[in-house]
């Protein structure tokens, strides 16, 4: 009886902690905008994802990134790679900016505050995202 219950309740867990897994950023679709769209959203304080299909560390993280958007504490956008983005090695040139012609980002997964319209942060790495996120 103990060993049925042990079961059990191993397959619950399991089960509960499979509900985001399964999720893809395509069942994430109404949150999704465009590298040019970032600076045009109607929020005055939002985040903005960006990551790669293609990247191990996006693949990661995505169940974070799922689970916030999930909580709607506060907008959090997913842009995907695409061929308009532009990438630097000095992103803290884009702290305070306010348009996309000044904006860039370092690496996937990247994520951004913007608060009135300006850059409050431009964090990049899993681990940094996870800790942001688990922060909020």
């Amino acid at each position: 009886m103990k060993l049925l219950k042990l079961i059990l309740l191993s397959f619950l867990l399991i089960s509960c902690d499979s509900h985001n897994k399964d999720k893809t950023y395509d069942d994430y679709l109404e949150f999704h905008c465009l590298w040019h769209e970032i600076f045009l959203k109607d929020d005055a304080s939002y985040f903005v994802y960006f990551y790669s299909q293609t990247c191990p560390h996006c693949e990661r993280i995505k169940n974070e990134i799922f689970a916030y958007i999930d909580q709607k504490t506060k907008p959090l956008y997913l842009v995907v790679k695409s061929g308009a983005m532009v990438f630097t090695k000095d992103i803290s040139k884009t702290i305070g900016v306010d348009k996309i012609e000044a904006f860039s980002i370092y690496a996937f997964p990247s994520l951004v505050h913007i608060h009135d319209g300006l850059v409050l942060f431009n964090e990049y790495g899993a681990n940094n995202i996870s800790n942001i996120i688990s922060s909020m």
